[in-house]
């Protein structure tokens, strides 16, 4: 009993560990926003959530910076996808895969 029980465990540790969560960084279509040039400073930034069930392996919402990218209005963008303290703090709770977890985006622009 006391192997399955590490089993389940470790299984369970790996999968929360191992989540996807994907994002998918692109711009709207037939949008005139670019993505900046690496030392571009962009000052605005705005901060969107993505949700998943199951550690990230099923999205809840859509997974797409693009519709993002046009709430914005920015022409200028710089995408930075994380793993803030509250969505790790999500993740660690929610060892039972029907507790959503998150991942955030930043959209820095101008």
């Amino acid at each position: 009993m006391k192997r399955f029980v590490r089993a389940a465990v470790a299984v369970m540790v790996g999968t929360v560990l191992s989540g996807c969560a994907s994002i998918v960084v692109e711009r709207p279509a037939g949008d005139s926003a670019q993505f900046a040039t690496t030392g571009k400073v962009t000052p605005n930034v705005r901060t969107f959530k993505k949700w998943y069930f199951f550690w990230g392996l099923v999205p809840v919402s859509d997974t797409s910076t693009a519709q993002d990218i046009k709430e914005t209005g920015f022409k200028t963008v710089r995408v930075v996808t994380k793993m803030s303290l509250d969505d790790f703090l999500m993740s660690v709770i929610g060892a039972v895969g029907i507790i959503p977890c998150s991942r955030t985006v930043e959209i820095w622009g101008e």
